[in-house]
C-alpha cells in the first residue's frame, strides 16, 4: 500500500457556482473532450492559472516576455 505524504493531501474543500450558460460550456467541454472527471480538470486548470500567475508576477528573469517570445 503507497504512503502519500499528508501535505500533498486535499482535505480543504472550495465550492464554486456557476450560471446556467457556464455549467452547459463546461458539461459540453468535457463531453467533447472526453474528460471523465471534472474535479480533477478543474483543479487543474485553476492551479495551472494560478501558477503560472505566481511565475511571471514573483519570478523575475533575465529577459521580459517580448524577448522570450522572439527566441
Amino acid at each position: 500500500m503507497r504512503t502519500r505524504d499528508s501535505r500533498l493531501r486535499r482535505t480543504h474543500k472550495i465550492v464554486i457556482t456557476l450560471n446556467d450558460y457556464e455549467l452547459n460550456a463546461l458539461e459540453e467541454y468535457c463531453k467533447k473532450s472526453k474528460v471523465s472527471d471534472r474535479t480533477k480538470f478543474i483543479r487543474e486548470q485553476f492551479m495551472s492559472k494560478v501558477m503560472a500567475s505566481l511565475c511571471d508576477e514573483y519570478h523575475p528573469t533575465l529577459f521580459d516576455k517580448d524577448e522570450l517570445s522572439r527566441l
